[in-house]
């Protein structure tokens, strides 16, 4: 272990927690599509604005007809589409697009 450790194999180690027994609500994976035209900034800015929201768990940047998947946890559907709103009227994040797809069931995770 402390081979890979020292490797960089391993970067680290973390609990697993199971989000609906600290905080129950609804886990959301989310795809977004910023603008065609909007460039590095509007990423830096939307990536930025993702660092700073306790809601989005996970992002990845992603090819394909999206830029960005997402993995959020809100309280409720509403919770969702406030958040969503506030993104979609922020001009300096060049939104165009967001489609949410709520999680019925954790079917496999990392931790089994």
């Amino acid at each position: 272990m402390r081979k890979l450790e020292r490797r960089g194999v391993i970067r680290g180690y973390g609990a697993i927690i199971d989000q609906h027994k600290v905080a129950p609500g609804v886990s959301l994976l989310v795809l977004a599509a910023l603008s065609n035209q909007s460039g590095r900034a509007a990423q830096k800015a939307f990536e930025a604005t993702l660092h700073n929201c306790p809601e989005v768990h996970e992002c990845q940047l992603i090819s394909g007809h999206f830029d960005y998947s997402l993995r959020l946890h809100c309280r409720d559907m509403e919770h969702y589409r406030l958040l969503s709103e506030r993104w979609m009227n922020d001009d300096t994040l060049h939104i165009d697009k967001l489609v949410a797809h709520p999680v019925l069931a954790e079917v496999k995770t990392m931790a089994r």
